[in-house]
């Protein structure tokens, strides 16, 4: 301990608000927990979409299935999670 006094270290960054990390912490987790109840389509879109960088157009290309279809399904996969993680609050 004295050898990182006196190195100056510091243990936590001042700009690091530990509260706000266990928060953040604890919804991507719950997010992660409610992905795993949406099918291997929704995820594989929910990942395209919002994960890998694809736009809506590149992944409807990617697919074979109009953009429209890929946004009306992306509104309710959106909705959908949303719905899965009001219920397990």
């Amino acid at each position: 301990l004295e050898r990182l006094i006196e190195a100056e270290e510091q243990f936590v960054d001042e700009e690091t608000n530990v509260e706000e990390m266990a928060i953040k912490t604890v919804m991507v987790e719950l997010l992660r927990e409610t992905m795993a109840l949406l099918s291997a389509d929704e995820i594989e879109m929910i990942n395209a979409l919002f994960y890998q960088g694809f736009s809506e157009r590149e992944y409807a290309r990617k697919v074979g299935i109009p953009q429209k279809t890929i946004n009306d399904r992306k509104m309710r996969i959106l909705h959908k999670l949303k719905k899965l993680l009001e219920n397990q609050k």
